[in-house]
């Protein structure tokens, strides 16, 4: 029984573990060593396939690659794609991003409605650390400044 405990406890190490998220986590945080090093051609072929497996902060650090040209050509088109796909999963950062993206027509069309619909989304985002509360406060602004843009006035 020892040396059955022993196997299995040896192929968790040598077989499992490599595919469990530690190595997620490794990819990722290889990610972000290669960027703060200036590497950024590197950080994004880290970053694409764990995005492409849904991993949040992977698919932000794309689209900002992209929205920037950082790495990569630049792209609005696959900036929003990657915000978006963060903001479906409740990221604050992205959820303003594609809001403003939305506003804008950048890289997506002009839609004010999806725009507030993701103004919205961040108000009710359950995150209410210091930095979702500052984030929430500029969805207000804005959410009130498109209101307010688009209104219209008929005087009686």
């Amino acid at each position: 029984m020892k040396g059955l405990r022993n196997f299995v406890a040896l192929f968790f190490l040598l077989v499992a573990l490599p595919w469990s998220g530690v190595c997620v986590a490794g990819a990722f945080a290889d990610g972000v060593a290669a960027y703060d090093q200036g590497h950024f051609d590197i950080a994004f072929k880290l970053w694409l396939p764990l995005a492409e497996q849904g991993e949040l902060a992977a698919q932000f650090n794309l689209a900002a690659l992209y929205e920037k040209g950082t790495g990569v050509a630049q792209d609005s088109a696959q900036a929003a794609h990657w915000y978006l796909e963060a903001a479906k999963q409740g990221d604050a950062d992205a959820e303003l991003k594609i809001a403003d993206l939305y506003a804008a027509g950048t890289g997506v069309a002009k839609d004010p409605a999806e725009a507030r619909k993701w103004y919205n989304a961040l108000i009710a985002n359950p995150h209410h650390d210091k930095g979702a509360l500052v984030l929430k406060q500029q969805a207000r602004v804005r959410l009130a400044n498109a209101m307010n843009g688009t209104q219209e006035i008929i005087p009686y």
